[in-house]
């Protein structure tokens, strides 16, 4: 008959393969998803052009490519001082402008207490940002 010495380290080993094939499969299904989550943020982030026109107190936002959603305005001071507003839920659709009256928002200083950065000197800057991180900015 059979010599079944060894029989146990064989079906261990087939097994010990299995698991590491099984295990290095997820593992590259994994980095196969992220790296395809990574490129199409980067699609939609290179999609996620803006443009900027200041005219007073009214700032233009125009989007070059996809739609938008707006996070933040940043007006940066030439005296390093730097205050933000909210502009969340504002959608700007493809090709469209929108106008942000910068009189009608509240303004927060980098500690968060309510500030007042008007009137807007020259060579003060102006950033906007989306939801992707895209900033574009200006200087007055």
């Amino acid at each position: 008959m059979w010599n079944r010495k060894g029989t146990a380290e064989v079906v261990g080993s087939i097994l010990f393969i299995m698991i590491l094939m099984f295990f290095f499969a997820n593992v590259y299904l994994w980095h196969d998803a992220a790296v395809k989550d990574a490129n199409a943020m980067f699609l939609k982030q290179a999609k996620a052009g803006m443009e900027l026109r200041l005219d007073s107190n009214n700032l233009y936002v125009t989007t070059k490519g996809s739609d938008v959603d707006l996070s933040r305005l940043w007006i940066l001071k030439n005296n390093g001082e730097h205050y933000f507003a909210v502009l969340d839920g504002i959608r700007v659709q493809a090709g469209k402008s929108f106008l942000i009256v910068l009189d009608e928002y509240s303004f927060k200083s980098a500690s968060g207490a309510v500030a007042n950065p008007f009137p807007l000197d020259s060579n003060d800057r102006l950033k906007v940002f989306n939801t992707l991180g895209v900033s574009v900015e200006i200087t007055k």
